[in-house]
């Protein structure tokens, strides 16, 4: 039997080649179009063989006929737009190309993207997703104390009976992260109050949240915020 690699990503990629639409500003402020080609993409993110060279934390603006499981965003559309962040930069055998691996933002940029598109930019600067304050009671749904920052992860969901057993699951991808809990879509039938097993299947992570809110978005489909539970299930917190 032959040897398979191991994949240490969190979002496995999947080796697929696309053609891409690149924008992108250097230091100086100058823009660039160029055309590329992908070599493999997942949920979180792809690689491909970029000619301009770029560094670690230039952001890019991609244009590509994404397929809609790869597609945090942009389902019904033909094109898929989103911003990346480049993640790692490395020489192919072709002398003029480089390797560029670019993890997907989102929709939209960073913050000070606008006033220094040439900037570099880390993790640690990335605009997490703003909470909704359109609720039907006119109040900002949540108060965070933790930061949330933008990341992508495929994540299995767990809903528990009374008993505590697994009545149903489903997997599904973050749309923020931060220390304390994350956002996520989701078609289960969850309510504030309501305890979730969240699983990364990749890294092993495991955690009881509770159902801090829940709502359709513009889109149709409904996001959960989940806050993870010290000391396992128990009651979830829903408001303070």
């Amino acid at each position: 039997m032959a040897h398979r690699e191991v994949e240490r990503r969190q979002n496995p990629r999947t080796s697929l080649q696309l053609p891409v639409a690149v924008k992108f500003h250097t230091a100086d402020g100058t823009a660039w179009h160029e055309w590329a080609l992908t070599q493999d993409v997942s949920i979180g993110g792809l690689s491909l063989d970029l000619r301009p060279a770029v560094t670690p934390g230039q952001v890019l603006f991609l244009e590509l006929p994404l397929p809609p499981p790869f597609r945090p965003s942009d389902f019904e559309r033909p094109m898929c737009s989103i911003y990346g962040l480049v993640r790692s930069v490395r020489d192919t055998a072709e002398p003029a190309a480089h390797r560029v691996g670019v993890q997907f933002l989102g929709p939209e940029p960073p913050r000070g993207f606008e006033r220094h598109p040439g900037a570099l930019f880390r993790l640690e600067d990335e605009l997490p997703f703003p909470a909704p304050s359109d609720r039907a009671d006119g109040e900002p749904w949540e108060r965070r104390q933790a930061t949330r920052f933008r990341v992508l992860i495929n994540l299995v969901l767990q809903k528990l009976d009374a008993a505590g057993q697994v009545e149903c699951e489903e997997l599904t991808v973050t749309e923020d992260v931060g220390h304390d809990g994350l956002r996520v879509k989701t078609t289960l039938a969850a309510q504030p109050g309501d305890v979730l097993v969240v699983r990364d299947p990749t890294s092993g992570f495991e955690s009881s949240a509770g159902v801090c809110d829940s709502w359709v978005a513009d889109d149709g489909v409904r996001r959960l915020n989940l806050k993870f539970l010290k000391g396992g299930a128990g009651k979830a917190i829903t408001g303070e």
